[in-house]
């Protein structure tokens, strides 16, 4: 995951702390941590480029979209 929180530097999704972890024999649900300071947005990104992205405008759930919108994220832990 990338975005206003930290610059939208794809490359710092790298950082084990930005990685998320994938539901055991379900390829399409995945869970991590985060906790945001302030309002910020967001999107969830593959192999640490822009290639393959997933935006959306409903958070915290909803169903992400190639090149979608910026997920809008208001602070807190999730």
């Amino acid at each position: 995951m990338c975005g206003a929180f930290q610059d939208w530097k794809e490359k710092e999704a790298d950082d084990a702390l930005w990685r998320l972890t994938k539901v055991e024999n379900n390829d399409h649900v995945w869970f991590a941590t985060f906790t945001f300071d302030t309002d910020t947005e967001g999107k969830f990104l593959t192999d640490w480029s822009w290639t393959v992205n997933w935006g959306a405008t409903e958070f915290p759930t909803g169903v992400g979209v190639q090149d979608g919108s910026n997920i809008p994220i208001t602070a807190g832990t999730y």
